[in-house]
């Protein structure tokens, strides 16, 4: 009874998991320590972040999603389909699970 963990590891419905599970994780730190506190975090939610809390307007995931369009688009142009996928389907995740 040999299981395959490289087939396992590659499967798609263990990388949306693992995704998922990532974004849930990730959007519990920051909002029970980040935001709470007014620190900042990297990357585009980070980005996020620091314009909402100058402006105020909109939420941080909406700012999020905001940034995160032209990103997307230009991995589209320049880097493989599958890993873009990947990518928007996290980056929806992080939207979704970091909603107030």
């Amino acid at each position: 009874m040999s299981i395959d963990f490289r087939r396992i590891s590659m499967s798609v419905p263990w990388n949306i998991f693992l995704l998922t599970v990532g974004g849930v994780l990730y959007t519990f730190g920051l909002k029970a320590f980040a935001v709470p506190h007014g620190f900042i975090s990297g990357g585009l939610f980070g980005l996020g972040m620091l314009v909402f809390y100058q402006t105020n307007v909109l939420s941080v995931a909406t700012w999020y999603a905001l940034l995160c369009v032209p990103v997307a688009l230009i991995a589209w142009l320049f880097l493989s389909r599958r890993f873009v996928l990947y990518s928007l389907y996290g980056m929806i995740m992080v939207f979704v699970f970091s909603q107030p």
